[in-house]
């Protein structure tokens, strides 16, 4: 029915194309029973995957934009990711977004929106709620903080501290050490 159709009868085995070279098997194809081909497959789930120890990698315009390590470690915009997930970038706009699907919004970010700003919490008007900066400033209420606490309060406490202990609350500040 299509350009190119490949079927199998129906058995437990899967249906996939295999390419191969002299140390690596690429599959491509739908899963027969559960764990056939990959270990904690299901049952006709489609899968693309090695059985060597090699990984994966997807591009576009001739240049790999996301890759899956053989040890699991998934990248995109690095191909050498070191953690779980591993997003590289070097630009303003390199980041993730969270965005509620009934708000254009965007709930917070992190990476690089604009220069300084690391990660970004908006509420669904899109105003600021919280901004940490790579300097180290982290910003309540305010986009630009300008010191390591920066809390803009309007119409409301722009700190609490708030306890249940008999001992009550207590805020301490240090000076080179010095209460």
């Amino acid at each position: 029915a299509s350009t190119l159709d490949l079927t199998k009868a129906s058995d437990t085995g899967e249906r996939a194309i295999r390419i191969e070279n002299s140390s690596a098997r690429l599959y491509v194809g739908v899963e027969g029973s559960s764990g056939n081909r990959f270990v904690g497959s299901a049952t006709n789930n489609g899968f693309i995957g090695t059985t060597t120890d090699d990984g994966l990698e997807l591009a576009t315009a001739n240049a790999v934009r996301a890759v899956i390590t053989n040890t699991g470690n998934v990248g995109i915009g690095t191909t050498s990711p070191t953690r779980k997930l591993h997003i590289g970038g070097t630009a303003p706009g390199d980041s993730i977004i969270r965005q509620d699907a009934t708000s254009s919004g965007t709930n917070w970010e992190i990476g690089e929106r604009e220069a300084g700003k690391w990660m970004i919490f908006e509420d669904d008007s899109d105003s600021v709620v919280a901004t940490f900066m790579s300097t180290g400033n982290v910003g309540i209420g305010t986009s630009s903080p300008s010191y390591r606490a920066d809390i803009l309060a309007t119409n409301q406490y722009a700190l609490r501290l708030n306890t249940t202990d008999a001992d009550g609350c207590f805020l301490a500040i240090q000076t080179n050490g010095t209460a």
